[in-house]
């Protein structure tokens, strides 16, 4: 992936304004988009309240009916192979994460893109999240990571990531956490591995997948990882 280039948009209810190019300017109740070249081409990033009474999937399908000029109610949505939902009539990669009321959608025009949000927060049970869907080296990993606020942010971090590939490959719950190896690469990014399962078939494409970390806003963590067409 390659540098990320950002802006911002303000998103009144029910429409898309045009873009503000600038980061800097915020707006509780906007929106935000995010652009970088991946190597399944452009991806864009976004994020936004749900209006009251909106379900993460009405979103969805609002911002990808804008993405694609046509009216929400044109959509038509099946399910891949492994049960990803997919657009009918196009090769539009999508997916969505929300933490309580905030939403993320990732959109690729081709390949597939995964994403994951999280809420940044005290863990109960660390231990026990730990030993669920971290490698061993990833415990050790986290027993270094400082008090338990940095350790908290260090597995959701982890998390995200593994999140994000699952979802990418279209596996999502059925890819044990465990099979993911996560290697820090950078401060903003990281290589997930999948590792070889003991019955059943690889994920198509299970090579190491980079992954891109980034904060949408304040209090929270995200992952995008996209894959080639």
């Amino acid at each position: 992936m390659s540098k990320l280039i950002v802006t911002e948009f303000v998103t009144p209810p029910r429409s898309y304004c045009p873009v503000i190019p600038s980061l800097t300017q915020s707006n509780p109740e906007g929106r935000q988009r995010s652009h970088w070249l991946a190597r399944a081409g452009p991806v864009e990033l976004w994020l936004g309240p749900l209006q009251p009474g909106e379900k993460s999937e009405d979103l969805l399908r609002r911002v990808l009916a804008e993405r694609l000029g046509v009216a929400p109610a044109e959509l038509r949505f099946r399910r891949g192979e492994r049960g990803k939902p997919e657009l009918v009539g196009t090769e539009l990669a999508f997916n969505l994460s929300h933490a309580g009321e905030l939403a993320l959608i990732g959109i690729a025009d081709r390949g597939a893109v995964g994403v994951d949000l999280e809420r940044v927060r005290p863990l109960r049970r660390l231990g026990l999240l730990a030993d669920g869907a971290l490698t061993e080296g990833e415990r050790d990993s986290l027993q270094r990571g400082g008090d338990e606020m940095a350790q908290a942010r260090w597995f959701l971090r982890s998390w995200t990531a593994k999140e994000a590939v699952a979802k990418a490959f279209g596996a999502g719950l059925s890819l044990a956490p465990q099979r993911l190896e996560v290697e820090v690469t950078g401060e903003d990014r990281a290589l997930v591995t999948v590792a070889a399962a003991r019955e059943g078939p690889l994920p198509t494409g299970a090579e190491p997948v980079e992954v891109r970390w980034l904060e949408p806003t304040e209090g929270f963590v995200a992952a995008v990882a996209d894959l080639p067409a």
